[in-house]
Order: C-alpha cells, then sequence, then structure tokens
C-alpha cells in the first residue's frame, strides 16, 4: 500500500577531514536548522533540499510525490525553477564569458526596444523600462506577441541606471546570444555538459524525464476540515514565453552542481575572478524591505541588491556575510538557491507546492550566521 507521504532523507554528518584537510561535518549552528526543517518539510506535496558547505554535501533530503500521490521525488525528479531560472542562465552565460565566447558588454539593438543595450543591462533588470510582461504572459499571449506588446512601451530611464525587475526583458538575452553567435539552448546544453548533469532542461523536455507538477491546497468541505493538495496543469505559459527568465526545470542533483561551480569548486570551469562578476552589487532594489520579517534575528540595517542574475543581501552589522541567493515562484512552485561566500556554504530547496517553505526557510538559513 502507498503512503501518502514516502520520505527519503539523507544526512551525511562525517568528522575529521575529507581530502587535502577540508572538514566535511554539519556545522554546529545549522544542526538545529536541518532539525527544524526536517520537522517543517513533512506534510509538503514534494520537496527537494541540500546544503553544500566547504565544497561538500552535508545534508541532502528528498521527499513526497511528483503528482497526486503518484511517482516518488528523487535527487533527480525536475522541478520547475520559476524565477530561479535566472540563476541558470546566468550561470550557462558565465561559462561562456569565460571562454571568451561573449562579451557582456557588448551593444546590440533589438527590434523591440531602444536603444541598444547590452547583456549587462538585460542580467541585471536596467534596460530602463518599467514593463514586466507578467499580465501578458499569464493570459497565455506567445512569445512573438508578447514582444510585440513590448516594442509598444517607451524607455523610462538610461539603460544601466534604474532597478526594475522584467521577466520578459531579461528573456530577450536569448537574443542577445544569437547575435553573437549562439542561443540560451545552446548554452544551456553546453551548461549540462560542463557540470556533467542532465539535471538541468528548458523545454521541450524528453517525455522520460521525471518532472515534479505543481500542486496547490483547497478546503476540504466546510471550514475548519481542513485542505488537501490538488494538482495543476504543467506550467503553461512561462517555461513557453520566457525560458531563460522563469522557464528552466532542475533536479536537486543538478543544483547542488551549479552550486559547487559557484562556491569555487568547478575552477577547472571559471575562475572566481568571472563569478564575481555576476554576484558583485550592480544596483540598489527595495528587497530588502519584504525580507525584513523572515531574519528577525538579525540586527541594524539590511541593503538589497541585484547582480546579473543574482539577489544579494548585505547586513550591515555583519560585515562579509552577505547572501548571494534568488527566489523563484509560479502558481503551485516555490525554489530557493543561495550561499554565503564568507562562509563558504550554500542551500537549494526545491518544492512543488504553492506556499512559502522554499523562501522563508532560504533566508532562516541565512540567518543562522548572523548572530
Amino acid at each position: 500500500m502507498k503512503r501518502r507521504f514516502l520520505f527519503v532523507s539523507i544526512l551525511v554528518i562525517q568528522f575529521g577531514c575529507l581530502g587535502a584537510g577540508i572538514p566535511g561535518y554539519l556545522p554546529k549552528k545549522l544542526r538545529y536548522f536541518v532539525e527544524s526543517i526536517e520537522s517543517g518539510k513533512q506534510g509538503l506535496q514534494g520537496v527537494g533540499i541540500a546544503i553544500l558547505y566547504q565544497g561538500h554535501v552535508v545534508y541532502k533530503t528528498v521527499s513526497g510525490f511528483r503528482r497526486g500521490g503518484e511517482g516518488v521525488i528523487t535527487a533527480e525528479t525536475l522541478f520547475p525553477l520559476a524565477s530561479v531560472s535566472k540563476v541558470v542562465s546566468a550561470t550557462a552565460i558565465a561559462l561562456l564569458v569565460e571562454d571568451r565566447r561573449v562579451d557582456l558588454e557588448r551593444k546590440v539593438r533589438l527590434p523591440w526596444i531602444r536603444p541598444a543595450v547590452n547583456l549587462r543591462h538585460l542580467l541585471s533588470h536596467t534596460t530602463g523600462y518599467q514593463f514586466t510582461g507578467n499580465a501578458q504572459i499569464e493570459r497565455g499571449l506567445s512569445r512573438p506577441i508578447a514582444l510585440k506588446v513590448l516594442k509598444k512601451q517607451k524607455q523610462v530611464y538610461k539603460a544601466g541606471c534604474v532597478y526594475f525587475y522584467s521577466n520578459i526583458l531579461f528573456s530577450l538575452v536569448d537574443e542577445l546570444l544569437q547575435r553573437q553567435n549562439t542561443s540560451l539552448h545552446e548554452a544551456i546544453g553546453e551548461l549540462q555538459l560542463k557540470l556533467g548533469t542532465k539535471g538541468i532542461q528548458i523545454l521541450p523536455l524528453n517525455p522520460d524525464y521525471s518532472v515534479a507538477y505543481p500542486h496547490n491546497r483547497v478546503p476540504i468541505g466546510c471550514k475548519g476540515q481542513g485542505t488537501r493538495v490538488r494538482p495543476l496543469a504543467f506550467p503553461p505559459y512561462y517555461p513557453k514565453t520566457v525560458p531563460a527568465a522563469a522557464g528552466v526545470f532542475a533536479s536537486l542533483d543538478g543544483m547542488v552542481e551549479l552550486l559547487k561551480l559557484w562556491c569555487g569548486y568547478r575552477p577547472d570551469l571559471a575562475f572566481q575572478r568571472t563569478l564575481r562578476k555576476f554576484y558583485c552589487p550592480r544596483v540598489s532594489t527595495s528587497d530588502a524591505k519584504r525580507i525584513r520579517s523572515k531574519i528577525p534575528r538579525c540586527k541594524g540595517r539590511i541593503k538589497s541588491f541585484y547582480g546579473l542574475g543574482w539577489r544579494i543581501f548585505r547586513a550591515e552589522r555583519y560585515p562579509g556575510k552577505d547572501l548571494v541567493c534568488h527566489t523563484g515562484y509560479i502558481a503551485g512552485v516555490n525554489a530557493f538557491i543561495g550561499f554565503i561566500p564568507f562562509e563558504d556554504v550554500g542551500i537549494v530547496i526545491l518544492v512543488n507546492e504553492d506556499n512559502g517553505f522554499a523562501r522563508t526557510e532560504g533566508f532562516r538559513f541565512w540567518s543562522e550566521f548572523l548572530k
């Protein structure tokens, strides 16, 4: 008989040394966090979580089901990443920059916006336009039609000066890559090869792949009788219309490999000087106001920035302990990836249910280091 929730957890706590004298144990301050998250994940439709510390996976857990009560979630199951897709797209571009195959500063004129922009403008949401495109995407408009709507918009600020988060404008990185003799599909394909994983994909997906479908919760009967989880359709709009911004699918194992790269443990693929260009603060944002309540232990002011595909949060009283991260949300899905360079630690959280678990736990993870 199938159980409603099948939990497959792997907790790696090793004492002593692993390779080159690097400790492979879970830091004490995170043991309480892990105990809490083990409890908090129970009842979720499906979840995958991993913690990377000093280049080693010290905690990894997967649980739940892909769709309804069918299909057990594994570390190879693909989750829709929503806006965490921006990190994956930025990673693929970073490797092209490392190989000197694309130029972040090369300006290109596109038919939908004026004047010319470069990859840096698109990746940092500083094109000068104030148009998200979300309403058009969620109405089911095709990409060509959504871009026609974009063409009717006016640039409000000079490119490179003012931040305005936009899925449709970020997605134009594909067109800029094509102007530099490559494409998003090619870049993602090369990323797969270099990371040695098929756990990062964009449409079209192989039908044989295991995919976690979105879910939401609906009331059971009269008020007070609880809720039940309801499967939703395969994400219908964002992956097709804005693949670079919100259309990537990835497994827990695939995201762990990507996180290892950003934490500096794949020097064969990219040097830190290249990667830092992407998570260096480029422009101030107002995101800090929205996450302040999620980190009550943090004293003092929090500042927020956007880099190239990454959000950066800085606590003034804790110098050096910046959080480099991104959250992702579409109906029925939420995701989080983040790392703290100073602490050499990072986390990935993937959930196929409509709630704030990934975002809440991701920022609580940061707060464990702000003491």
